[in-house]
C-alpha cells in the first residue's frame, strides 16, 4: 500500500509539473506516465554494496553535499538505526561560488538543510531525471532569501543547480524512491561549501559567510557526531538542532523562524557528543590561526566547480567568471562580488585613519570623482557599495564644519565582525566633534541599518541615559545581547548575519585632522561581557 501510495504520488506530480514553465533547471513534459528511467532498479553492484553494508533496500537515505571538494555522499541507515556511508559521487557540475543563494537569479548553489518529499522528484525533466531540494526553506525565507527550482539533476550542466552525470543521478533518483517505499514522508538534504573541517573554515577565514558556516557546522557535528540525522528546526532566523523541551516543562515546543527562540534543550547523548567534536575543532581551530596558514581568497573567479574527474570528459563546462561571453547575470554578480571586495577590503594608498588601525576613511576620492587624467572608478565602487550620495562637506578638511567618515569592518584582530559574538568600542575622551559624534551599524549584504529587534541601528553622543566613564569616555557594545548595565550604549546585532560600522564627527575639529586624537578599534569581548 505505501509502495503503491509513493508511486501514486510520482505520477501526481508530473501532472502538476507539467503546469509550470520553468526557468531553472527543469523542463517538464507533458505526460502522467512514469518513464523507464524513473522505475528502473538499482543496479546490481549498487544493490550488493547495500546488502553488505546491512541496509535494508527500503530504509531511510540522507545526502550531503560539499561544492568545493565537489562531492555528493549518499548515506543510508542500516539494520542499527544509524546512517552509513553508501557512495560518493563526484559531482559534474555546481555554479555560483562559495557561499549561500541569496535571490533569484544570482546562479548560486543552495547552503543548508533541506527536506525533499515524493512531490519534489521529477521523473521528466529535460535534465535527465531531477530532484528538488526544497529551496527555499524555513530559513532561508526568514531570512528574505529566493529563489526556485534548485535541484539535483542530470546532464552535467547547472545554473544554480548540483549537476551529475545521468548515470549517477539515475542510482541517486532510485535510492530516494526506494526510501520512500519505506514509509518515510521525506529525505534530508544537507548542502555545504565545504567539508566542514578546522583546516577548511581556518583557510576560509576571511570569508564574510564565516558566521553562516560555523551555523552549519553545528548540525554537521551533531550528524557526524552519531550518525543520526540531525532534526532541524528555525528560530530567530536561525537553525536549530535537535532541540527538545526542557524537563519538568509541559509547554509544547513550538518554533517560529522568525520569533525569539523558546527554551529548549538538546539531547543529552547528542550534545556530547557533539561536543567533544567541537572542543576538539576549536582547539585544532585556534592552533591553526596562530600558525597564520595561508587565507583562501574571498572569491574563487570561477563560476561554480566540478570534480577533477570530469575535467577530460566536460573541459568545455567548467567556466571561468572572466571569460567572455557572460551572461548579464553573471556579469552583474561578478561586479557586486567585486565591489565587496574593494569596499569591505580597502587597498587604496592611505586609505587607512592612521597606521596600524581598522579604521579607514569611508570616502577616498573628491565628489567630482575625477583627477586630471582619469576618472575614479575603483574609488567610486568602494563608497557607492556601501552608500547613495556624496558632497563636499562629507570630505571637509576646514575645523568645526561639515562632517568626517570613519568605517570598521573587522575587528582588532583583523576578523570579519560576526553577528553572534559580542564587541566593545571605547570612545575616547574629549571626541573632536564641534556638533556631536554618531555611530551607525550596517548590514554587510545589503548595506541598510541591519533589522534587528530593537529596529535602533544608531547611538550618538546627543543620547539621553548614554552611561560614561569617570574620564569622559564611552564604552560602547555591539552584539546580540547588551551587557547588563549597558543597555543604553548597545547596538543588537543578528547572529548568522555579518555587519560594518561607520562613525561619523559632525563638525570634526583640529585633533581628528592631525591624528592626535585616536580611536581604538573594535574589540571582541564575546566571552568577558556574559553576553551571548
Amino acid at each position: 500500500m505505501i509502495r503503491t501510495t509513493v508511486l501514486r504520488a510520482l505520477v501526481l506530480t508530473t501532472a502538476f509539473a507539467a503546469a509550470l514553465t520553468p526557468v531553472t533547471c527543469l523542463g517538464e513534459k507533458n505526460s502522467n506516465r512514469l518513464p523507464t528511467k524513473a522505475t528502473k532498479k538499482l543496479p546490481p553492484e549498487l544493490l550488493s554494496l547495500v546488502r553488505q553494508k546491512k541496509m535494508p533496500i527500503h530504509s531511510p537515505i540522507l545526502v550531503r553535499v560539499f561544492k568545493e571538494e565537489a562531492e555528493l555522499e549518499v548515506w543510508k541507515q542500516d539494520t542499527t538505526g544509524r546512517f552509513q556511508i553508501l557512495k560518493t559521487y563526484p559531482i559534474c557540475r555546481w555554479s555560483g561560488d562559495l557561499g549561500p543563494k541569496l535571490q533569484e537569479g544570482d546562479r548560486q548553489t543552495p547552503e543548508g538543510f533541506y527536506r525533499v518529499t515524493p512531490e519534489l522528484m521529477n521523473p521528466h525533466s529535460n535534465y535527465y531525471l531531477a530532484i528538488n531540494i526544497g529551496y527555499p526553506n524555513n530559513f532561508d525565507k526568514a531570512n528574505n532569501r529566493d529563489g526556485s527550482l534548485l535541484m539535483i539533476h542530470g546532464d552535467c550542466w547547472s545554473s544554480g543547480c548540483y549537476a551529475m552525470t545521468d548515470e549517477q543521478i539515475s542510482e541517486i533518483y532510485s535510492l530516494a524512491r526506494d526510501s520512500f517505499q519505506g514509509g518515510r514522508p521525506s529525505f534530508q538534504v544537507q548542502t555545504y561549501p565545504f567539508r566542514l573541517t578546522p583546516a577548511n573554515l581556518a583557510r576560509h577565514r576571511n570569508n564574510p559567510n564565516l558566521a553562516f558556516w560555523k551555523m552549519l557546522k553545528i548540525g554537521n557535528d551533531h550528524f557526524e557526531a552519531t550518525h543520526l540525522e540531525p532534526k532541524v528546526d528555525v528560530c530567530n532566523r536561525l537553525y536549530v538542532f535537535d532541540a527538545q523541551r526542557p524537563p519538568n516543562s509541559t509547554k509544547p515546543l513550538v518554533f517560529n523562524p522568525t520569533d525569539k527562540c523558546p527554551a529548549f534543550v538538546v539531547n543529552t547523548k547528542i550534545a556530547r557528543r557533539a561536543l567533544e567534536k567541537q572542543r576538539a575543532d576549536e582547539l585544532e581551530y585556534a592552533q591553526l590561526l596562530e600558525d597564520n596558514v595561508p587565507a583562501a581568497p574571498i572569491y574563487s573567479e570561477l563560476d561554480g566547480g566540478m570534480n577533477k574527474v570530469f575535467l577530460a570528459r566536460f573541459s568545455d563546462r567548467l567556466t571561468l567568471s572572466k571569460r567572455l561571453g557572460l551572461d548579464l547575470a553573471q556579469g552583474a554578480l561578478v561586479g557586486e562580488l567585486m565591489s565587496i571586495n574593494i569596499s569591505y577590503a580597502k587597498r587604496f594608498e592611505n586609505s587607512y585613519y592612521r597606521p596600524g588601525t581598522k579604521w579607514a576613511y569611508v570616502i577616498m576620492f573628491d565628489p567630482s570623482q575625477e583627477k586630471k587624467n582619469y576618472n575614479e572608478l575603483d574609488e567610486r565602487a568602494d563608497y557607492f557599495y556601501e552608500a547613495v550620495t556624496s558632497s563636499q562637506g562629507m570630505v571637509s578638511t576646514t575645523r568645526g564644519i561639515g562632517q568626517a567618515y570613519l568605517g570598521a569592518y573587522k575587528d582588532k584582530n583583523d576578523r570579519w565582525f560576526d553577528g553572534g559574538k559580542t564587541y566593545k568600542l571605547t570612545v575616547p575622551p574629549n571626541p573632536p566633534a564641534k556638533q556631536f559624534w554618531s555611530i551607525t551599524i550596517y548590514d554587510t549584504y545589503n548595506r541598510t541599518g541591519i533589522d534587528n529587534k530593537t529596529q535602533n541601528t544608531d547611538l550618538s553622543s546627543r543620547d539621553e541615559g548614554l552611561r560614561k566613564n569617570p574620564d569622559g569616555s564611552v564604552d560602547l557594545y555591539v552584539g546580540p545581547e547588551a551587557p547588563a548595565g549597558y543597555e543604553k550604549n548597545w547596538l543588537q546585532t543578528n547572529p548568522g548575519e555579518a555587519w560594518f560600522a561607520y562613525f561619523r564627527l559632525y563638525g570634526p575639529l583640529e585633533p581628528h585632522l592631525s591624528w592626535s586624537w585616536k580611536m581604538p578599534d573594535f574589540e571582541d569581548v564575546t566571552q568577558t561581557t556574559g553576553a551571548k
